[in-house]
């Protein structure tokens, strides 16, 4: 079967001036005798959207492609401005009642991603591993697009609206994502064990959530952050941290957890955050030079799992460490014992304990 690449470009108020790369061309969207035979990789529709009537030819072109298993898809959809109608109409994809199995990338710009459509039964993109919007309107439907693409490998939203919440959990084969919004985005999620690049141009991003636990991060890592994002309200990091020292330093920070696969190397924590109202640390030792500044601190939360023997000596650093917190609400103490601890039959033991608030005044000195 003979492959083809096909580029139209929408001119005419009347219709659609198409054009091929080849020497052959395709009168009509009806005229499929020189198109049955034939594969199509590749269609690119470029070209303003004069009149809603223009859409439905661009939904005979696309659910003809596809019958032919395109497995790249362009709409390049210039938006037109006039002082009669305002905006020129915008397309919305996908069409209704198509199947975009076979696609491997998609590019919109200038679109918008049309609800009834998306959620009618056996809408899935379950080939795609490119996946481009620009200028694209997606109504809220972000996480509900994704969803209906397993296989995704690259993403790339550039000035998009209505991103909303990103949720970008459980793509195992995700590697690149680009992120560039001029608007509002609620929050970002990112999950994915294989990610590569993560490039984010959204300086009012207020929640930045990072869970790859085989990752490494060094200082310079959370400075960037604090630095490119001056509005971060809530950061999570669970990853390995890979530095001596952690100093984190913003007046904008309520919330903070650390979840730190591998802290072996860290003498020093610093963290002046005046507004933080919950810290949340899990990891494998006790840094001898901690401080933490906050007025407002509310709620501590803190996991333990030593990796070597304990005796009295780490116990007396465990109180001189819980003394340096002094949250509204009491702190809360999760600790799991090494197997070489053979306190129980059962290696490990979670030991789970709530400390008030005047305890820690007291510097826990009533749990010796």
């Amino acid at each position: 079967m003979q492959s083809s690449e096909f580029n139209f470009c929408m001119k005419s108020e009347d219709g659609l001036d198409r054009k091929r790369k080849s020497e052959e061309s395709v009168t009509s969207v009806d005229d499929q005798k020189r198109i049955v035979q034939k594969r199509i990789v590749h269609l690119r529709l470029t070209g303003t959207l004069n009149k809603k009537e223009q859409a439905s030819d661009i939904d005979r072109w696309i659910k003809l492609v596809i019958k032919h298993y395109v497995q790249v898809l362009e709409l390049h959809i210039n938006i037109l401005f006039n002082y009669i109608d305002k905006l020129s109409p915008r397309y919305s994809f996908p069409p209704a009642s198509s199947d975009l199995g076979s696609l491997v990338v998609l590019r919109l710009s200038s679109c918008d991603i049309s609800k009834e459509a998306l959620k009618q039964e056996g809408m899935r993109f379950s080939c795609l591993k490119e996946l481009s919007l620009s200028l694209v309107d997606l109504n809220g439907l972000t996480n509900e697009l994704l969803s209906r693409c397993p296989s995704i490998e690259n993403l790339k939203f550039r000035a998009c609206r209505n991103l909303k919440d990103l949720q970008l959990c459980g793509f195992s084969k995700l590697k690149n994502v680009d992120l560039d919004t001029t608007t509002r985005v609620h929050s970002y999620k990112i999950e994915a064990s294989n990610l590569q690049t993560l490039p984010i141009n959204c300086s009012n991003l207020k929640e930045w959530i990072l869970e790859t636990p085989r990752s490494e991060i060094r200082a310079q890592y959370i400075e960037k952050l604090l630095l490119k994002f001056p509005f971060l309200e809530k950061i999570n990091l669970s990853v390995s941290y890979k530095s001596t020292e952690l100093k984190i330093l913003s007046h904008q920070l309520k919330a903070l957890t650390l979840n730190f696969q591998d802290d072996t190397m860290i003498k020093k924590i610093t963290i002046e955050t005046p507004n933080l109202v919950s810290y949340k640390h899990a990891g494998h030792e006790l840094q001898p030079s901690f401080s933490l500044n906050s007025m407002n601190l509310e709620e501590v939360d803190l996991t333990l799992e030593p990796r070597s023997d304990i005796g009295t000596s780490w116990f007396l650093q465990l109180l001189e460490y819980l003394g340096k917190f002094t949250p509204k609400q009491g702190l809360v103490l999760k600790f799991f014992t090494p197997p070489v601890l053979d306190l129980l039959p059962h290696p490990l033991l979670l030991l789970e304990v709530f400390i008030g608030r005047g305890l820690l005044d007291d510097r826990a000195n009533s749990l010796i």
